[in-house]
């Protein structure tokens, strides 16, 4: 699931610097405190996210830091809670008015005690946290990418930058005499984006970024830069729609060799087994209201139900996470990015996902809606593809709520947040979708 869907969580205007020692189960405190750096419109996970390296660029300038980022964390240190940076120093030279110490006065002792367990010896928290929230990950993946640039003719200008961490992955770049790569790490459970692209390169698709290099066992991802991504061009969207119709239309035939291959059978017949969970147990409902609760509970029969009926597609490629921020390329040659939650299921599933966060004016839908379909005009008329696609995109909510709850499943306690309320925001649009009359 893309960062960008996930929530914000308030803090103050000057951000909180968590700064581990290179070496040593050292903070860097001023006054005994954390250090804050002041970065114009960090306000939430999502946005500080996206301004990664401005705020490493801000540490850098403000307190003489020059950071390696592990994670987000939201923690309480005075007053309301803050979203705290959590980085690792590239030495242990330190600014002026810093200090190395083995503990803070200012309210963050538990998070420096967490920090340190987790690298140290991750395996007591369970689930652990991602391997790049500990300091020696970055060394040896900074070393792999820049092995697998200069084998593949692209001699790397320059270090590793990471522009992301979160749960679900660290995103960064790093130059070369022949264009930018981006390197991409997943945690062992959510790894599916190097069996997708490996598998569908095999099978001659296109639209796929340019790979440079995998190493499955580590979860690593090297690929060539495929140009800026969330196209603005109308073009060019409606031309990744159809590439993604396109391919998922050509690979009904290779569903059984995908299942061979290690991707999973998420059909909508698969979800309805997880509805009595998502309607009942999960700890996401307390963010509905009771009334919405009752309401899911009774109509759990009925989602079953609907989600147990035939598709008049076959089952095929799902991405699992297709909006526009997910696209880069051109009209002429679309390229889909970030396949880790591709799967097999119901192809029309990509559509409820476009619809919520791709940004299409209601006016414009459905003659974008007919382009994606015109990739299944041989399987059936115009008007029966239209009713399915409004059918799935009834029950399609459902497929999205146990996707979080199972990322959540995975999630180690301090990353929950990350995620918090969009399992239930999907029951919520299921609810309203329902009421809606096909």
């Amino acid at each position: 699931m893309s960062a960008s869907h996930t929530r914000g969580v308030s803090t103050t205007a000057a951000l909180p610097v968590f700064v581990l020692h290179p070496d040593a189960d050292l903070v860097a405190t001023t006054s005994g405190a954390l250090p804050r750096v002041a970065v114009d419109g960090a306000v939430d996970f999502e946005l500080a996210n996206h301004q990664l390296e401005e705020v490493l660029e801000a540490c850098d300038e403000q307190l003489g830091l020059s950071l390696i980022p592990l994670r987000w964390a939201v923690h309480q240190i005075e007053g309301p809670s803050e979203l705290v940076l959590v980085a690792h120093a590239r030495d242990d030279a330190l600014g002026s008015g810093l200090a190395w110490s083995s503990g803070t006065t200012d309210g963050s002792q538990s998070l420096v005690e967490h920090v340190l367990a987790a690298d140290s010896a991750p395996s007591i928290i369970d689930p652990p946290a991602p391997e790049w929230a500990r300091r020696r990950w970055y060394a040896a993946a900074a070393s792999w990418a820049v092995e697998m640039m200069g084998r593949a003719g692209n001699p790397p200008v320059g270090r590793l930058v990471l522009t992301r961490v979160w749960t679900l992955s660290a995103l960064g770049w790093i130059g070369g005499e022949r264009g930018r790569c981006w390197f991409k790490a997943c945690p062992p459970w959510y790894r599916g984006e190097m069996t997708a692209l490996a598998t569908l390169r095999a099978l001659g698709t296109p639209c796929l970024p340019d790979v440079v290099a995998i190493d499955h066992d580590r979860g690593w991802l090297l690929m060539a830069d495929a140009g800026a991504t969330g196209p603005d061009d109308p073009a060019a969207r409606a031309a990744a729609a159809r590439a993604l119709g396109s391919l998922q239309a050509e690979t009904t035939s290779s569903v059984p060799e995908l299942l061979a291959s290690g991707w999973e059978d998420r059909s909508l017949r698969a979800t309805a087994d997880a509805v009595a969970f998502l309607f009942n147990e999960t700890d996401e409902l307390s963010h509905l209201e009771p009334e919405e609760r009752r309401l899911l509970r009774g109509l759990e029969g009925e989602a079953v139900e609907a989600l147990q009926v035939a598709p008049l597609v076959a089952n095929s490629v799902v991405h699992g996470d297709f909006y526009f921020d997910n696209v880069a390329g051109s009209a002429t040659r679309p390229v889909i990015l970030d396949w880790s939650d591709a799967c097999v299921g119901h192809p029309f599933v990509d559509l409820v996902q476009l619809q919520l966060y791709g940004d299409i004016p209601d006016r414009d839908w459905p003659d974008f809606l007919d382009g994606y379909l015109t990739s299944w005009s041989s399987a059936l008329p115009l008007m029966a593809l239209r009713d399915e696609a409004a059918r799935v995109g009834r029950v399609g909510h459902l497929f999205f709520a146990e996707s979080y709850r199972r990322i959540q499943e995975c999630q180690d306690p301090w990353s929950r947040w990350e995620l918090a309320g969009f399992l239930a925001e999907h029951l919520r649009l299921f609810l309203r979708s329902w009421r809606e009359p096909l």
